[in-house]
């Protein structure tokens, strides 16, 4: 009789492990799949760091030509609406003339969630030959609203 019972277990085991098997492939594909969302999910958001930084580096590059422009076009002592524009490369902007400076907001928008950034340009007045151009960067962009040539 033991050797009857050891033949009906062993189809019981063969069955055991099988199913074992089976489980724990399951359970390896359910790990590999995990493990795959979760790097892709860091390898996303890695990504989309890089092109927020590349972003803003882009935007703060332009923004340092647009100054650079700006300061060649005071240096005949004037600065016309026609040569702000120029200089802005054709971004929205406004600009404030006062007794004591020229303030020009430039508005530069980005293409990923950075959103946009606003950069505000000083003129002291009298603008001459040595004038120096400031600029200082901000993150709410209320002030340049409206561009002269193509409306609000």
């Amino acid at each position: 009789m033991t050797y009857q019972r050891a033949q009906r277990r062993e189809p019981t085991s063969r069955k055991a492990r099988v199913l074992v098997g089976i489980v724990v492939a399951l359970v390896v594909a359910a790990l590999g799949v995990a493990a795959f969302y979760v790097w892709a999910g860091i390898s996303l958001r890695s990504y989309q760091d890089n092109q927020q930084k590349l972003d803003m580096a882009n935007m703060r590059q332009r923004a340092d030509m647009i100054k650079e422009r700006l300061h060649e076009h005071s240096q005949d002592g004037a600065l016309t609406d026609t040569e702000i524009n120029e200089a802005v490369l054709r971004y929205p902007w406004r600009a404030s003339r006062g007794e004591t400076e020229i303030q020009v907001t430039v508005r530069i928008q980005a293409s990923t969630p950075v959103g946009p950034r606003c950069f505000t340009y000083s003129l002291a007045l009298p603008l001459q030959g040595q004038s120096q151009v400031t600029q200082q960067e901000t993150s709410s962009c209320d002030e340049a609203s409206h561009h002269p040539e193509f409306g609000s």
